[in-house]
């Protein structure tokens, strides 16, 4: 019952959406990829010092 409950809500947020839609937060996203690329340098430092 709970499952079907469920599925309904579903359906009825798909058919008929919300009219108060949250704009999303400003993302970092230059400093978010300076910091994956960081991560990936020290990544490969540490598996080429593991190779030695």
């Amino acid at each position: 019952m709970i499952a079907l409950d469920y599925l309904f809500w579903v359906y009825l947020e798909w058919v008929l959406p919300r009219d108060e839609i949250e704009p999303a937060p400003k993302f970092p996203y230059k400093k978010f990829k300076k910091m994956c690329q960081r991560a990936d340098k020290e990544d490969e430092l540490e598996s080429n010092v593991d190779s030695l």
